[in-house]
């Protein structure tokens, strides 16, 4: 009888895993390791079987359908594999918890044969089912704003179930007080059920910043990508117009020649100065400083700006920089974004200009990016909020600088005086000459 109801058991909270596993579209592989659990409860039972407590048939399969689950998830990792069997039997025995509670004096007493344990399991089996297939119908519903909404609707659930737990262990703790849970291990279970709730109220804040943080990342990452393929669309637009130039020159040097030839010499004179100005457009369309992030966000910015704004870009970076890309991108999108935005502000008659320096050394590269402003000094311009009604959004400009250069030791220096906002960074270079009277000592 004990061998019948060990098997029972496992074959019951087996076919429970699998319900949850299949509602969370986790690969189960290796089935016949059901088979070798059945072969160790058999085994267990062969050695044990007399010596069994009361209800010590459902600890043993219980117990060895755990261990079998994770060799059975199709996981690389044997620590992914076991979190994942805890995660699924936490929820297997929280749900079966929550629903066995309101019938605990009618079960606790339950006649130990097939006939009734087998309707207790698979009334268990059916609960457990019902609650797979619900969370299999979410998730198969999931896109990428839904997920943003759930993950919303989560945190609130979270909130919930944590004042829960917390309204269980004041109770417990009254009741410590009172009397009614005097012993020792019930003060454990409490102190110790309190110090897990404090943890995982950590863990919980700690990873949805880490999720913020994530998305910042993944947003600024997107932007860079937009602005590099603007920017290689662009390399494609100016091929393509040198491509149609070459082809033309040939006629243009027939026309050339034919005006010489009539000393047709204001034709000629003509002819030749929209000719120039062709050449001149093709020649200086697009920004070109030597670095590719740079030169991507350069010519992405430049197409946003103002006809009355003068823009102009000197000097070039070829060195590699400490600042990662999604570093260099914040660092530069801020100062020219900033820039563009104080122009749109400046009164009419007011001279627009942006000019953006760049310079590289042995050691350190430098960013300077002056454009007109508005007021004609700020005291302590790093200190200085954003004028946009959006607050939440804006404002940041200058913090993010300051962030990304303290990650790669560089530096930040603001002068905003005689009607000029100046912004110079300083980035160090990778693998700088060490110089001393002149020589290179190495890399």
């Amino acid at each position: 009888m004990e061998l019948g109801l060990i098997i029972l058991t496992y074959a019951f909270t087996m076919t429970q895993y699998f319900f949850i596993l299949w509602s969370l579209k986790i690969r189960v592989k290796r089935r016949y390791a059901v088979c070798i659990g059945i072969a160790i409860l058999v085994l267990f039972w062969a050695v044990l079987g007399r010596t069994f407590e009361p209800g010590g048939e459902a600890f043993y399969g219980i117990r060895i359908a755990f261990i079998t689950i994770p060799f059975m998830i199709d996981k690389e990792k044997l620590r992914d594999k076991i979190e994942s069997a805890v995660l699924i039997a936490l929820m297997k025995d929280c749900l079966l918890l929550s629903i066995e509670t309101w019938f605990a004096r009618r079960t606790y007493n339950i006649e130990t044969n097939f006939f009734y344990l087998s309707l207790y399991f698979a009334g268990e089996t059916i609960a457990v089912l019902v609650f797979a297939i619900v969370i299999r119908k979410v998730i198969s519903n999931f896109d990428s704003g839904r997920i943003r909404k759930i993950g919303s609707f989560l945190d609130y659930l979270i909130f919930l179930g944590l004042f829960d737990i917390f309204t269980c262990l004041w109770w417990c703790y009254r009741e410590i007080i009172i009397g009614n849970f005097n012993a020792f291990e019930d003060t454990l279970y409490t102190s110790f059920g309190a110090v897990s709730l404090l943890l995982l109220e950590i863990t919980i804040l700690y990873k949805k910043w880490l999720a913020e943080q994530l998305e910042k990342h993944a947003t600024a990452e997107h932007e860079l990508y937009q602005m590099e393929k603007n920017y290689y669309l662009s390399l494609l637009d100016k091929e393509a117009d040198t491509r149609k130039y070459r082809h033309d020159i040939n006629n243009h040097m027939i026309c050339i020649k034919a005006l010489l030839d009539e000393k047709n010499y204001d034709s000629l004179e003509g002819y030749i100065s929209n000719l120039y100005e062709d050449t001149n457009s093709l020649v200086n369309k697009g920004y070109k400083t030597g670095n590719d992030i740079l030169d991507a966000m350069t010519n992405y910015y430049s197409d946003s700006i103002d006809d009355d704004v003068t823009f102009s870009v000197i000097g070039n970076i070829h060195k590699p920089l400490t600042v990662d890309s999604i570093g260099l991108s914040s660092i530069y999108s801020n100062l020219l974004s900033n820039a563009i935005e104080e122009q749109k502000r400046l009164p009419e008659g007011r001279e627009r200009y942006i000019k953006v320096t760049l310079k590289e050394g042995n050691r350190y590269a430098q960013i300077m990016v002056a454009n007109a402003m508005t007021q004609e000094s700020i005291l302590r311009p790093e200190k200085m909020k954003t004028t946009k009604e959006d607050i939440n959004n804006h404002g940041f400009g200058i913090a993010n600088i300051q962030k990304n250069l303290k990650e790669c030791n560089g530096s930040m220096s603001i002068a905003a005086d005689n009607f000029e906002f100046c912004v110079k960074v300083t980035i160090p270079i990778k693998n700088f000459d060490i110089l001393t009277n002149g020589k290179t000592l190495g890399k």
